[in-house]
């Protein structure tokens, strides 16, 4: 028996005005998605499990590009938002945007000390179980120590090679998701300071 949905399929002609849009379209897009704006040498990790449960070189180029777009002292970006791996040989913009498909956009917004290790605690919680909120983080290194609690896991907590106090002041770039309190980081909502490109864009931008 031939359901009603099918038989409609069938009676319903393409409209050859409507395909031509659609391919031209399509042929655009594979120009730009295939332009080439980098290489690499190696694999550029943003395997699942891997962004989820620690810093990978791929959410290192990240980050970094993060920093070079706005100038912040520091950038932190959820693992969650980091989508695919890109293999050795060229990248191309298709890659990137594969990569980082949400769109997101970077901006900038000031922490103490004490919001900062707040928000490292909570991006720690899980590990070495998967969590989104894992943080990748550039002009920023710290220790995990599993043996306490989580909310006290951080340790050895140091922007730029400094030891961070509560008080101090950072600018941070992060992306607008985590900003608006996405993966728990409310704690990173306080004012925007500036807007600036999404995070494909910096990244392509920082290939170049």
């Amino acid at each position: 028996m031939v359901s009603i949905e099918a038989e409609l399929i069938e009676r319903v002609l393409p409209n050859g005005d409507v395909e031509d849009l659609i391919d031209g379209i399509a042929d655009a897009q594979a120009e730009i998605l295939g332009q080439v704006v980098g290489s690499t040498d190696v694999t550029l990790d943003g395997e699942r499990d891997d962004v989820r449960t620690g810093e990978t070189n791929l959410g290192n180029l990240i980050v970094d590009a993060m920093i070079y777009e706005t100038g912040a002292d520091i950038a932190l970006t959820n693992g969650g938002g980091i989508r695919a791996s890109i293999d050795p040989g060229d990248i191309t913009i298709g890659d990137i945007i594969t990569v980082l498909p949400f769109g997101n956009y970077i901006v900038t917004t000031t922490v103490t000390g004490a919001q900062l290790k707040e928000a490292l605690e909570l991006g720690t919680s899980s590990y070495p179980e998967t969590m989104g909120a894992f943080p990748h983080v550039a002009n920023i290194t710290f220790t995990i120590n599993t043996a306490n609690a989580a909310g006290s896991r951080v340790e050895d907590l140091m922007v730029k090679g400094v030891a961070v106090a509560d008080t101090d002041v950072f600018v941070i770039a992060t992306n607008d998701f985590m900003y608006a309190g996405g993966d728990g980081y409310e704690m990173l909502t306080n004012g925007i300071e500036n807007e600036f490109a999404a995070l494909d864009e910096a990244v392509i931008e920082d290939l170049a």
